[in-house]
């Protein structure tokens, strides 16, 4: 089995980075705002089954009426959503609210795929499964 430094993926004897997989698909299909506004649970999920690791960690907002404000995949303690590799800090600010800037935030770590779909699909009109993310991620590994 190939050996992979942190932030990259063992595939077909080579190594892909994880972030540039992910920027390479935002660009393949046109726009992730598009897709990935509101499905963010969704993508970590698709992400997690092709890598087959990590753990879905969501953003919770002490103000937040249902379910999280945004969730990502950390993987070898690097957080990814639809924009790549992202800080804990940048997590974070997913769930700041102006009408409560001092709100209490807090990252919630492995949360299981069924509480992730539940909680995010109250936040998007344009619903795309997670198989779809995970087709689209294993077109992307296979380039």
């Amino acid at each position: 089995m190939t050996k992979c430094p942190r932030g990259s993926q063992p595939h077909k004897g080579r190594c892909i980075s994880i972030d540039h997989m992910i920027n390479s698909l935002g660009k393949r299909i046109n726009g992730q705002d598009k897709f990935f506004n509101g499905n963010c649970g969704n993508f970590a999920i698709g992400l997690k089954r092709v890598l087959g690791r990590g753990e879905l960690v969501g953003v919770s907002e002490e103000y937040q009426y249902e379910g999280l404000s945004h969730v990502a995949l950390k993987v070898d303690g690097i957080y990814y959503d639809g924009d790549g590799a992202v800080s804990k800090k940048s997590l974070k600010e997913y769930g700041r609210n102006d009408d409560h800037p001092r709100q209490k935030i807090e990252l919630v770590e492995g949360i299981e795929e069924d509480d992730v779909m539940i909680s995010t699909s109250h936040i998007s009109g344009a619903y795309i499964e997670p198989e779809w993310f995970e087709k689209e991620i294993r077109k992307e590994l296979n380039k």
